[in-house]
């Protein structure tokens, strides 16, 4: 059976409302699927403003860059396991702008694993939508926190694979 590559740009992810209009769609699909998803709405905008607060020192004005983010982020309808992951993406995200801050500096590296947090976390959203357990989603989301991709124009290092596994390795685990 062919596999269905369904792909969603931040604006089809915005809302809960859209978000939901995806994950009905796909869980009419029949047959094998891969999702891939953007940050939600202008999630990467968010963080290229956070990013840029934490370089000036601002470390009042960054805190509530993050928390806006994360109120932003918690309005989707989520399980407690969506819920537990994202507060923990949003930890490591504050203690990277917090490092940027402390340096006044972003690293190529740096500013790309930031704004991956982004893609992160709407894997997450996403697959609470979907009502997809963890095992269904393990390969993919294990494959993305190995390599970083990051959209070509925000992008400013090549992306590093941390691991000698390839993207069709991860899909061939699926059942």
């Amino acid at each position: 059976m062919n596999w269905l590559v369904a792909k969603y740009g931040g604006t089809s992810l915005a809302t809960p409302e859209r978000v939901e209009r995806v994950a009905t769609y796909l869980n009419e699909q029949q047959g094998p699927l891969a999702v891939v998803v953007s940050a939600l709405g202008d999630t990467t905008d968010r963080l290229l403003r956070a990013l840029e607060v934490a370089a000036s020192g601002d470390r009042l004005s960054l805190v509530s860059c993050v928390d806006e983010l994360r109120g932003y982020t918690l309005t989707h309808p989520l399980d407690d396991e969506a819920r537990n992951a994202i507060e923990v993406l949003f930890t490591s995200a504050r203690e990277l702008l917090l490092g940027v801050s402390i340096l006044r500096e972003a690293s190529p590296s740096t500013r790309d694993l930031v704004l991956s947090h982004g893609e992160r976390i709407s894997t997450h959203v996403v697959s609470a939508a979907l009502g997809w357990l963890p095992p269904q989603s393990t390969a993919a989301s294990s494959y993305v926190q190995r390599i970083t991709w990051v959209k070509p124009k925000y992008r400013r290092s090549r992306p590093t694979e941390q691991s000698g596994t390839r993207p069709r390795d991860g899909l061939n685990s699926f059942p």
